[in-house]
């Protein structure tokens, strides 16, 4: 469960941090011991993780986590969501990936994280999003956006 926000202050740093509960028995791809003096020891209890999806939050915080797609955060929690929605979501949501071999860039899609890729990110037609403010590109945009990160 991602309950929302560390401060009402609209200007504070941390305002763009969620906490993101941990349920009994889930097993997060996720340090449960931070160091003491991180904003995720501080402000986080061991049944929880400060997460973010803004990464200009990592330059005031470094010890928070962003679970963005080929972060093992991010593919458990896809993951736990098409478990939770069944079928309602297992087509709506794909992985979009790619590799560069022999100089060629090969893009492809798949439900989920199966192929190794050096590169991958999810599309939907089904204007689904990943916060309030934040929504998944089309699978469209998302293969064009894989073939922009593979020519660099």
């Amino acid at each position: 469960m991602l309950d929302r926000q560390l401060t009402e202050d609209e200007d504070a740093p941390y305002q763009k941090l969620y906490r993101l509960s941990i349920p009994e028995g889930a097993d997060p791809p996720i340090t449960s011991d931070p160091p003491e003096d991180t904003v995720q020891a501080l402000f986080a209890d061991s049944e929880e993780v400060l997460v973010a999806f803004d990464p200009d939050v990592l330059n005031w915080y470094p010890s928070v986590v962003i679970p963005l797609p080929q972060h093992g955060l991010f593919e458990y929690l896809l993951d736990e969501l098409i478990d939770d929605l069944g079928t309602t979501v297992e087509y709506e949501v794909v992985r979009v990936a790619g590799i560069v071999e022999d100089r060629k860039p090969t893009i492809w899609t798949e439900p989920s994280a199966r192929t190794p890729a050096s590169v991958a990110t999810y599309g939907t037609e089904a204007k689904r999003r990943l916060t309030l403010d934040v929504p998944l590109p089309t699978e469209k945009a998302a293969k064009s956006e894989i073939r922009e990160w593979l020519s660099q």
